[in-house]
């Protein structure tokens, strides 16, 4: 009786997915309609980002650069001196819509955390975690703060 109960879900179920032999088609198109199915929503909302002459990183964002010493080595006179992150300006421009060095990439890509090379970085997500001299490392709720500014399109302060 269980066996046929289970055997018998699962014929409604491809039945009602327009499978099965009975309502095969023969361009596998369901029965079910687009207007149907739930519309995806962004992982971030979609908009232009602002233009603001002078652009600088957000305060909340660069107190946190300054934490953990990213100037340290991200400064005209560090190792890293190809990415001056020493103030919030030099940090925004040196960051949002530009080409990593080191690897393949842009480091932030507004709307885009996931493709940012920053938040692999502050990650360490298939290469060396940043700061290279940690830990300590910034905290994921830390991390977040990059997340969410650059889900909202990365605008300047």
């Amino acid at each position: 009786m269980k066996r046929t109960t289970i055997i018998g879900a699962w014929t409604l179920v491809i039945t009602l997915l327009g499978g099965g032999t009975a309502g095969c088609q023969s361009d596998h198109t369901s029965p079910l309609t687009s207007a149907a199915l739930p519309t995806p929503t962004p992982s971030c909302p979609l908009a232009t980002p602002t233009v603001v002459p002078n652009p600088a990183l957000p305060n909340a964002l660069y107190a946190l650069v300054q934490n953990y010493h990213c100037a340290a080595c991200h400064s005209p006179s560090g190792l890293a001196n190809f990415q001056d992150l020493s103030n919030p300006q030099a940090c925004y421009s040196n960051l949002v819509n530009q080409p990593a060095t080191v690897t393949t990439g842009i480091r932030v890509v507004p709307f885009n955390p996931g493709g940012s090379v920053l938040i692999l970085r502050l990650k360490g997500l298939g290469m060396d975690q940043m700061p290279l001299d940690g830990p300590p490392y910034m905290t994921p709720g830390e991390i977040q703060l990059f997340e969410d500014w650059i889900c909202q399109g990365a605008n300047p302060q």
